[in-house]
């Protein structure tokens, strides 16, 4: 008996349906928490955001596609870290930030149809003043 090769390891998952990539980082890091491999608060969370933002800034700025990708990934899982240390939900926080942004473009789209320009034809600004109008309705429907 040899080894399993590998295109059948892990065939008892087969048809299991992988997790979202946020949904898994949620889960692997809490996984590591749990066995101590964790940050002891939520200051040096932050700081290693700091760390990661500038190793993305400089992937940028070197133009390396692979290497920005993988800065962002990192980027990204420490945020999902900092979001667990918050007790914040990193997928509903974002669920949540979506959903708000989708009503604000919809907001944006509208506003600028009440004027005659379609939202494809709209300038950079024009947008942005139609979206600092939507955010302020917002503001003022969620206090009024």
């Amino acid at each position: 008996m040899g080894s399993v090769p590998p295109a059948t390891e892990g065939a008892q998952l087969d048809g299991a349906v992988a997790s979202p990539a946020l949904v898994e980082a949620q889960r692997v890091t809490s996984a590591a928490a749990e066995v101590g491999f964790d940050w002891p608060a939520v200051a040096p969370v932050r700081s290693k955001l700091d760390e990661e933002l500038e190793e993305l800034d400089q992937a940028i700025r070197d133009g390396e596609r692979a290497n920005i990708r993988e800065e962002l990934g990192d980027v990204l899982l420490t945020l999902v870290n900092l979001a667990r240390h918050l007790d914040v939900d990193a997928e509903q926080s974002l669920a949540a930030a979506t959903a708000k942004f989708s009503r604000r473009l919809a907001a944006v789209d509208r506003a600028l149809a009440r004027r005659g320009t379609a939202l494809t034809e709209a300038s950079m600004t024009q947008m942005q003043a139609a979206w600092e109008q939507a955010k302020l309705e917002e503001v003022e429907c969620s206090s009024g």
